[in-house]
């Protein structure tokens, strides 16, 4: 019997939908799906009941045979019986394992508990305890949208209040009567005005059922307007056609299951437009395979990312591709076709913004457009975080995240471990400095 959920048909289809199998042997075509998918796939993976010193010791053993870093695991045996006498309680196991992996000073290795797992599992399909509504850009006395959602400084005459571009169907914001086109004014009595998408999306954030007292700013009239939050099926990715037939699209973050289906329907709203704007700007990242599939949209053939996935069977070497017919994943030299999505934007102009809280998979995204000489990328050099991490089942509903992958670009440059040691990230075409 286990504790953790049970795979819902999403996985299924995904499976089903992207990989064309091949006559290779099932280790390697398993290594294919651990690479560019599992550490998504883990989330729902099944694992044993354990007594608490197991638990201890299986992460100790997830972290000796999957960790990226061999230098610093040279002392980690002396880990490995530190705490037997000591563990009497899952509590017990779960403290001394954190205390274990945190000596490998990796803030992204990180053993995660049952409800944490679960928060994670929530947030991966899209659904958040939220209000219900994704902004826009900055909206101006005129009415007309501004591209300016990060706090760079505005133009005379505008203010800086949100704009609200989508209402999620079911969600209390579309209940209270909030349509995309109003202004969000103040939350709680706090102004809006100046605010970050990102802050604004923490100001919102809390507590389900927790209500929120609004301004909403419709019609030029502000009215006051209550909602609660609850759990709603969130879109990470928006949409809207600018004056100039210009198509702008943020991608919040790839760390949804089906955040390429939304790229691609985003993408034909507006495919008849003459460039786009893809707006990465605090996009940390999220899952390798979601990345891949959606630099695959915006190029005919070319290289996309290389990756070194850390096993237990040793350290396997994949690059992912694109030809006009498929995308190809490349696993020490065994090629396997996945299913490619179309490039809906032909070799139309494409400009990328990024700033320095772009990251992870989304840095492998932008590098592959910018290395194919698809973008081009306006902002500050990215964050620089060219590792990826995979959840491994521990036991009893536990996950340990454990950074086992090495992620390059096309042109074999390292993104860097997001200042562990080194930053590198993604340098822009053309630099604009602005706030984080």
């Amino acid at each position: 019997m286990s504790n953790a959920p049970q795979s819902p048909p999403r996985w299924r289809q995904i499976l089903m939908r992207t990989f064309k199998w091949s006559a290779i042997s099932g280790l390697m075509a398993l290594v294919v799906i651990l690479t560019l998918a599992l550490n998504a796939f883990n989330y729902y993976a099944t694992d044993p009941v354990v007594t608490p010193r197991e638990l201890y010791h299986r992460t100790w053993e997830a972290v000796r045979v999957n960790y990226y870093d061999q230098d610093k695991l040279r002392d980690w045996a002396q880990w490995e019986h530190k705490y037997d006498d000591q563990i009497h309680s899952e509590e017990d196991a779960l403290r001394f394992a954190r205390e274990m992996v945190s000596s490998l000073n990796d803030p992204y290795t990180i053993l995660h508990g049952k409800q944490e797992v679960q928060n994670l599992i929530t947030e991966a399909e899209g659904k958040q305890d939220i209000i219900g509504v994704v902004f826009k850009p900055a909206y101006d006395r005129s009415g007309t949208a501004v591209l300016n959602p990060n706090g760079l400084q505005l133009p005379e005459g505008v203010d800086a209040y949100p704009t609200i571009d989508q209402v999620v169907r079911g969600s209390s914001a579309q209940e209270a009567g909030i349509n995309p086109g109003d202004v969000l004014v103040s939350v709680n009595g706090n102004s809006t005005s100046g605010l970050a998408i990102a802050e604004l999306q923490r100001l919102l954030a809390g507590a389900p059922g927790e209500e929120l007292n609004l301004v909403i700013r419709q019609n030029g009239v502000d009215v006051p307007v209550k909602v609660a939050r609850r759990e709603v099926q969130r879109p990470i990715v928006s949409v809207q056609r600018l004056p100039g037939d210009i198509g702008y699209i943020r991608v919040e973050s790839f760390f949804q299951l089906d955040q390429a289906d939304q790229l691609q329907a985003a993408l034909e709203q507006v495919q008849d437009c003459k460039g786009y704007i893809i707006d990465l700007r605090d996009n940390g990242g999220g899952f390798i395979h979601s990345a891949v599939e959606s630099a695959a949209m915006f190029m005919d053939s070319g290289s996309i990312s290389s990756i070194a996935f850390h096993s237990p069977a040793g350290v396997f070497n994949a690059t992912a591709s694109v030809t006009p017919d498929h995308l190809w994943v490349n696993v020490n030299g065994v090629s396997v076709p996945w299913t490619r999505r179309p490039n809906l934007v032909g070799n139309k102009p494409v400009v990328l913004l990024v700033n320095f809280d772009t990251a992870s998979a989304s840095e492998l995204f932008a590098s592959a457009l910018q290395d194919n000489g698809r973008v081009h990328v306006i902002g500050v050099r990215t964050y620089g975080k060219g590792i990826g991490q995979t959840l491994i089942p521990v036991g009893n509903g536990n996950r340990l995240r454990v950074t086992n992958i090495v992620g390059s670009t096309p042109s074999g440059r390292w993104l860097g471990d997001a200042g562990i040691s080194v930053r590198h990230g993604v340098v822009p075409d053309t630099e604009v400095t602005a706030p984080r």
